[in-house]
């Protein structure tokens, strides 16, 4: 679970700021923490503030610093423009991303730092913070003569201990500086137990999930989302969005590509049947004429491949015609890209959604915070989201600190800082939200201007 992130030189983040998951003393909505050992983790952040005050550049950091991990090569991202551009000298400083961890009962902070200019990894460390003396378990930093490694795995074995260091040598060299130590290691080391730390961090890493306003859920996780009845039947019982229930409708491949010409049409079956070849049970995501389709294959007695075709479809209470996906409203569209998120599925993942409340009303966006919480209560699931609804500011549906703000400096760089910083009674029913309008808070566009 994410305990702490930090990120400076990062768009419009200048200096260091932090997102804390660490609850405060108080014990309302125990639900929405995970008790371990001497930290009590939040399961949510709600993020609130003006428009181009840095929410979605939160979440672009996040993101930023999870692709680079996931690649383990600065090369494979995108990384030009990224630092503070306001500043000019920013151009030449570091961008720094930090993750505090915790990870089966212990606590890890990992990190690293980039150079802008070259694509250079300048910095990499991960220790282990779970007791008062911390324990370095790697820490990569740039001299003038390349590289300096310093390293405590507690491996026994000498065969192991001496490729461990033959590794760890390659890193000291300036040809490897664009690659960070974790993701190549965690490769290089599969057979080393000691080294099991290091694709921990990288699964955790790998499932974070991010959301954007104008990006789309996979969907292949909404279509294993629409086999779990209970799910549908609670999402959707007394929900107005006109759809009754929807459906994986089967439907015949030669329907679909039948406008295609010929050669498109055997090049396309082909590609289809090469990877159910490879993995028969692996599904293909076709996309056509607006609507998604989701083919998989079944060997016959022959060997030949035989494919079924299935798709989404929505009943509207005519059952001699079905909706598609590409029929329903821009808030219906929403609700799919957020129905998957409510799958139990994946254990300790961390989701980022920008725009929560996009094309949502507001009762619908409570709706999913606070079935996310009661689906989750029990495992290791986080949600961390941006919005405008004011109407979700209430200490009747999250507690005191999850709630934060992102102001706009006037050097255009962003803050962030808790409602928990301000003295609010939580035993007292009041809006958050008038209070947050009036500028109480902080987090507002400046609006000089008289109309």
């Amino acid at each position: 679970m994410l305990i702490k992130f930090s990120v400076s030189n990062f768009l419009s983040f200048k200096d260091t700021q932090s997102l804390s998951m660490e609850s405060n003393k108080s014990n309302r909505l125990k639900h929405h923490l995970i008790s371990s050992k001497s930290h009590r983790i939040l399961k949510s952040a709600l993020l609130f503030g003006a428009n181009a005050s840095g929410k979605s550049n939160f979440i672009k950091a996040i993101d930023f610093a999870r692709a680079i991990v996931i690649q383990g090569d600065t090369s494979r991202v995108y990384t030009d423009k990224r630092y503070f551009r306001v500043d000019k000298d920013y151009k030449n400083k570091p961008g720094v991303f930090q993750f505090d961890i915790e990870l089966d009962g212990k606590y890890y902070t990992y990190g690293f730092a980039l150079s802008y200019l070259s694509n250079e990894i300048l910095g990499e460390w991960l220790i282990d913070i779970s007791t008062n003396t911390e324990n370095v378990i790697f820490l990569k930093a740039k001299n003038e003569d390349g590289y300096e490694i310093e390293s405590n795995f507690k491996i026994v074995d000498s065969k192991f201990k001496n490729r461990l260091s033959i590794y760890l040598e390659d890193f000291r060299k300036n040809d490897m500086s664009n690659l960070l130590v974790i993701t190549d290691l965690a490769k290089r080391t599969s057979d080393i137990r000691e080294c099991d730390i290091l694709r921990a961090i990288l699964k955790w890493f790998a499932n974070i999930i991010v959301i954007y306003p104008n990006a789309h859920t996979d969907p292949l996780k909404i279509s294993t989302f629409l086999t779990n009845e209970n799910l549908l039947n609670t999402f959707f019982d007394g929900l107005d969005t006109g759809i009754e229930k929807p459906i994986l409708q089967g439907v015949k491949f030669e329907n679909i590509v039948k406008e295609l010409a010929q050669p498109i049409k055997e090049d396309l079956i082909k590609n289809i049947t090469n990877t159910l070849i490879k993995d028969i049970t692996k599904t293909s995501i076709l996309n056509m004429n607006g609507n998604t389709y989701f083919i998989n294959g079944s060997k016959k007695s022959s060997g030949e491949i035989e494919l079924t075709t299935r798709t989404i479809l929505f009943d509207h209470g005519n059952n001699d015609d079905f909706f598609e996906l590409k029929d329903e409203s821009d808030g219906t569209k929403r609700i799919f890209d957020l129905l998957p998120l409510l799958s139990i599925e994946n254990e300790d993942s961390l989701i980022l959604i920008d725009e929560l409340d996009q094309s949502l009303h507001t009762k619908l966006a409570q709706l999913f915070y606070e079935l996310f919480m009661s689906l989750c209560k029990t495992i290791k699931k986080q949600l961390i989201f941006t919005t405008h609804d004011i109407l979700l500011m209430d200490l009747d549906l999250e507690r005191q600190d999850e709630i934060w703000f992102i102001e706009r400096e006037k050097d255009h760089s962003s803050r962030m800082y808790p409602l928990s910083d301000f003295k609010v009674r939580s035993d007292i029913k009041r809006k958050l939200g008038d209070d947050y309008l009036l500028g109480r808070y902080g987090g507002l566009p400046n609006l000089e201007k008289e109309i």
